[in-house]
């Protein structure tokens, strides 16, 4: 379940992060990578593991498109359904 309600957040999160840069689309590729590392973050650590998964992510990361990302999944998360 939760799971699924991950991939829910971050097709809700898309329309945000596209229209902050309308030259610029995020990468499928990079879409991947997000869900790929935050689903099991989420399953095993609810929010506080995922607070702490973004904010290592801008700490250590080259990709900042994806750190965004994650950081917006987790936003709507929050206001969303917590």
């Amino acid at each position: 379940m939760k799971k699924l309600l991950l991939a829910n957040i971050l097709a809700l999160g898309l329309p945000s992060v596209a229209l902050a840069n309308l030259e610029k689309t995020v990468p499928i590729s990079t879409m991947k990578q997000v869900i790929k590392e935050l689903k099991p973050v989420f399953c095993n650590n609810g929010e506080s593991g995922l607070i702490k998964h973004v904010s290592n992510c801008y700490l250590t990361s080259n990709n900042k498109e994806k750190c965004m990302l994650e950081d917006t999944a987790l936003i709507i998360l929050h206001e969303q359904f917590i």
